[in-house]
């Protein structure tokens, strides 16, 4: 659980349902999705992003210190990544964080035995023991910078996962319609109205038990 004194220290947070862009000292671009906070270190040998919850995309070039190359460094609970050039995702879960890179190429430091390369389009899932590498994922790893969630063949129930981490309350399915598949485009400004778009391609009725107590039912 996330004190709301952590948030108040952290350099940059986002609530639920919120996404932030930020610029730092060096020209990298921060990009933080919903629930999620970050706090950055740079001084005369490196330039540091701890990523304390959440998910963040970063957008990285040369250090432009050019005296002196500090790596872009980006440290979870389990691992450190280095950006080189490019654009990656991290994702911090409880038991792992996913690394995936959109553009360029970022290196695994930890806490492999010996550094991984990961070029554009791979994906990576690393706990405190190991590195291993993804398949193609069911989801844009990226897309949620841009206000979207992009599905390929995606369960419902993981799908509706995803969609309530940008609301508060409860949001989940019937066990007999958790299995159905989404693949499409689907805009995160209105959570509501996304979700009654599904009414319209899945054959899925809404359920309002409550405001922030929300269930998708087969349709009778």
């Amino acid at each position: 659980e996330v004190m709301p004194w952590q948030q108040w220290r952290a350099d940059y947070a986002t609530q639920v349902g919120q996404r932030g862009r930020y610029q730092l000292p060096d020209g990298t671009a921060l990009q933080l999705n919903t629930d999620s906070a970050v706090d950055h270190d740079f001084n005369a040998e490196h330039r540091l992003i701890t990523l304390n919850r959440g998910e963040i995309l970063v957008a990285c070039g040369a250090d432009p210190n050019s005296s002196a190359r500090r790596p872009l460094l980006v440290q979870s609970r389990h691992g450190l990544f280095e950006g080189v050039n490019g654009r990656f995702v991290v994702r911090q879960y409880q038991d792992h964080t996913r690394v995936s890179v959109l553009e360029g190429q970022s290196i695994i430091r930890s806490p492999a035995a010996s550094p991984i390369n990961v070029a554009a389009g791979q994906h990576y899932q690393v706990s405190s023991q190991q590195a291993v590498r993804l398949p193609t994922l069911n989801m844009d790893a990226g897309a949620w910078a841009e206000g979207l969630i992009v599905t390929r063949d995606m369960r419902l129930k993981d799908f509706l996962t995803e969609v309530g981490s940008y609301r508060h309350g409860y949001l989940g399915c019937a066990d007999d319609i958790a299995d159905l598949r989404l693949s499409g485009v689907f805009r995160l400004e209105d959570t509501d109205k996304l979700l009654t778009v599904l009414t319209q391609t899945l054959p899925v009725r809404l359920r309002y038990h409550t405001r922030w107590w929300v269930t998708l039912q087969r349709q009778a």
